[in-house]
């Protein structure tokens, strides 16, 4: 099992640097369309596009990686007044009621994709058709990896909470 964690962080931080390429290509894009229209009134192609699907690989890419830094969002005021072990299982309830959320996400989303990519699909940006279809994987390939850690965060709470126990019941 520790095998299979480690594996999964390294990948998700694999993947962060994939987020944070497509943030940076973002940036570039946008900021060179702006520069361009501000001194030559000419736009790069496809800068909307561009920035949309970019930023869906930025999104669904990193939230897996968010998940494995602790980064989502916490109610402190609550949660840090609880003691250690309710703590615990809020987190694995949390995470639970998340994971079937993000269920319904991949599900939903590999048909979409799937339907996509037999279609061909493409949009019409700066005079040229520019595949969407290997986007639309994105979605549920980024929230199937934030399941997964979830599911590994889930597993070491579950694990911890019953050596707490073992240890108190000694």
């Amino acid at each position: 099992m520790l095998y299979l964690s480690k594996w999964l962080e390294s990948f998700i931080l694999w993947l962060a640097f994939v987020s944070l390429l497509a943030h940076v290509l973002v940036m570039f894009y946008i900021s060179g369309d702006v520069v361009l229209r501000t001194f030559i009134g000419e736009s790069l192609p496809a800068t909307i596009e561009f920035g949309r699907l970019l930023l869906i690989i930025a999104t669904f890419v990193g939230l897996a990686w968010t998940q494995a830094r602790r980064g989502h969002i916490v109610m402190d005021m609550v949660f840090s007044r609880l003691p250690p072990r309710a703590q615990a299982w809020v987190n694995v309830l949390a995470n639970v009621l998340t994971l079937t959320f993000g269920s319904f996400l991949v599900y939903a989303g590999w048909q979409k994709a799937w339907m996509s990519m037999l279609l061909g699909e493409t949009c019409w940006g700066g005079g040229m058709l520019i595949p969407i279809w290997p986007i639309r994987f994105v979605v549920p390939v980024g929230v199937g990896l934030f399941c997964a850690k979830l599911i590994a965060d889930s597993i070491a709470e579950v694990v911890s909470l019953r050596k707490s126990a073992s240890q108190r019941g000694s």
